[in-house]
C-alpha cells in the first residue's frame, strides 16, 4: 500500500513539475529559466548586476501573434553565427524594452498616442472633469446645445413614391 501511495506521489511530483514547468513558460515570451542562465555577452547580462537583477519579480506580458513572430526572429538574427552564448525571446525582449525606454521621444509618444486613440475614453475623461469642476468646456457646450436643437425639431417623414 506504501508503494501504492509512494507511485502516486511520483506521478504527482511528475504533474507538478510540468505544472512549474508551463509556469515558467511564458506564452508572450517563451520565458525559460535555464535558457536565461547560458547568457554571458559584453552587454552586461552575465555581470552580477544582471544576476541580481534576475532575482527581482518576473512581469509578464502578452504580444500579439505578429509581435511574437517579431520577436522570434529578432532572437534568430542574435543567435544566428553567435558563439559566445545565445539569448532567448525574454532576454531579447529585456534588452529591446530598456533600449526603446532610454530613447524613446516625444515624436514616438505621438505616434504611439495616436495609433491607439479612443474618442469614447476622452469624452469620459471629460464628463469625470466637468463632473469634478463643475463646469463643461466651451466647445462642448455649444456642442451640447446644437445637439438640443436637433432633439427640439420636428422629424420629417419620408415621401413614400
Amino acid at each position: 500500500m506504501n508503494l501504492d501511495k509512494e507511485k502516486g506521489r511520483e506521478k504527482n511530483t511528475e504533474k507538478e513539475k510540468e505544472k512549474e514547468k508551463e509556469k515558467d513558460m511564458d506564452v508572450g515570451f517563451g520565458l525559460d529559466k535555464e535558457k536565461d542562465n547560458t547568457i554571458n555577452n559584453k552587454n552586461g547580462y552575465g555581470s552580477n548586476e544582471f544576476k541580481e537583477n534576475k532575482t527581482e519579480e518576473i512581469q509578464r506580458i502578452t504580444v500579439s501573434k505578429l509581435g511574437q513572430d517579431a520577436l522570434t526572429a529578432i532572437v534568430e538574427r542574435v543567435n544566428d553565427g553567435f558563439i559566445g552564448g545565445k539569448i532567448n525571446r525574454t532576454q531579447a525582449a529585456n534588452w529591446i524594452l530598456m533600449r526603446f525606454n532610454e530613447n524613446l521621444s516625444d515624436t514616438e509618444i505621438k505616434e504611439i498616442r495616436i495609433e491607439h486613440f479612443d474618442e469614447v475614453a476622452v469624452l469620459e475623461a471629460i464628463l469625470r472633469q466637468a463632473k469634478e469642476s463643475g463646469q463643461v468646456p466651451t466647445e462642448f457646450k455649444a456642442l451640447l446645445q446644437k445637439q438640443l436643437e436637433n432633439i427640439g425639431q420636428p422629424k420629417k417623414k419620408p415621401k413614400r413614391p
